[in-house]
């Protein structure tokens, strides 16, 4: 019985978490009143998270003469998460509080020239978070946003491969914090749906160096029944057509584009015929792929990110059209570059609050990007 009661305690602190984290601050009683839940329950929980630092009691309501009602919050300083995003030419990494906001946000370039020189690149841009950190709980985690390619629990970044659980075991020595990891674009369909989309079946579509699908159900990251679920990167599509032929490489390869993505910026705005090839090409392929993955998994909404459509509103209103009644479902990423960043404040949220999800009341405010460099 005190099994089944402490299960039973531990889901409807859960919820209160959650309403608060969506909804908050709100007072006992508009808890008790929203959850269902008796006064003696809601008193017993919130005193709880109070002597845990985990509440504040932040401000009153009510007017006139009457009672006024004390309100609860959940307390941002409590406990502080990073999230590194691995893989790109330059690491980044966010700093989030309690209440699933955006500290701060800093930049470092990756060091490939040795495995030994990568890990110590993500060292050198965490280490002063924990030395500064000061907070009750400090940082409670820090997840991984990886943008590699991931084969047989083996994780590539560009010429370095590395065992997953000898990666992440050696940060976590490094660290000495709990480490989670996640792919990359599975994280970016979270944080595009609990910061701004609010949706409960949502894909996103990353196209950059690499090509990943993630995919949210009921909330939640579905990575299917062996993790292989929404991987498209190694797929042919009905046309014959695979994903790594739209990655932003490929692409300039084939238009003959030197230089990287700021040549074909530059070509784009005079209306170079590389950059034009570069563009009908992306559009050609990827149309059909789109509608693919509509039919495929039929999410409510989908996010595509990629370096073409973020910087040429033509082309990504085209793919729009090009979906007929589908149109409607697809939009550009908020977040780009960053959204995995955000899904991986929220997990962290998640799993140190014990709750399955929350939809975020508040759009993150911009951040200015703190670059480190390399030290000569």
């Amino acid at each position: 019985m005190k099994a089944n009661q402490r299960l039973l305690r531990d889901m409807n602190q859960a919820r209160v978490l959650e309403l608060l984290l969506t909804q908050g601050p709100l007072s006992r009683s508009c808890l008790a009143a929203k959850l269902g839940l008796a006064g003696g329950t809601i008193t017993a929980i919130s005193q709880s998270l109070l002597d845990q630092d985990i509440l504040l009691e932040s401000g009153q309501q009510g007017e006139g003469k009457g009672r006024r009602s004390v309100l609860l919050s959940l307390n941002a300083k409590a406990a502080r998460f990073l999230c590194l995003s691995v893989g790109a030419s330059r690491h980044r990494l966010l700093l989030g509080g309690l209440d699933g906001q955006p500290l701060r946000l800093v930049s470092a370039p990756a060091d490939f020239r040795s495995k030994a020189d990568f890990i110590q690149s993500l060292c050198d841009l965490t280490e002063p978070f924990f030395a500064q950190e000061q907070s009750r709980y400090g940082i409670v985690c820090l997840t991984l946003a990886l943008d590699g390619l991931i084969t047989d629990q083996t994780i590539s970044f560009g010429p370095l491969s590395f065992s997953l659980d000898q990666f992440t075991r050696i940060l976590a020595e490094e660290c000495g914090t709990p480490i989670h990891w996640e792919r990359h674009c599975r994280l970016a369909a979270l944080g595009e749906s609990v910061y701004a989309l609010k949706s409960e079946s949502l894909a996103y579509l990353h196209i950059g160096q690499t090509f990943g699908l993630g995919l949210l159900h009921h909330g939640a990251i579905w990575s299917g029944a062996r993790g292989q679920g929404g991987l498209a990167e190694h797929l042919p599509f009905p046309d014959g057509t695979w994903g790594s032929e739209v990655t932003v490489p490929a692409i300039l390869s084939y238009s003959g584009i030197q230089g990287g993505f700021s040549a074909f910026l530059s070509d784009y705005e005079k209306k170079g015929p590389a950059a034009l090839k570069a563009a009908h090409r992306f559009f050609s392929l990827l149309s059909p792929i789109l509608s693919s993955l509509f039919w495929l998994y039929d999410p409510a909404l989908f996010v595509l990110y990629s370096p073409f459509t973020a910087a040429c509103e033509p082309l990504f209103l085209a793919l729009q059209q090009s979906l007929g009644p589908n149109k409607s479902r697809l939009y550009r990423s908020f977040f780009q570059q960053d959204a995995a960043l955000f899904g991986a404040l929220a997990f962290g949220v998640c799993q140190f609050l014990g709750i399955r999800t929350f939809a975020s009341p508040h759009f993150p405010s911009p951040l200015t990007e703190e670059r480190m460099e390399e030290q000569k």
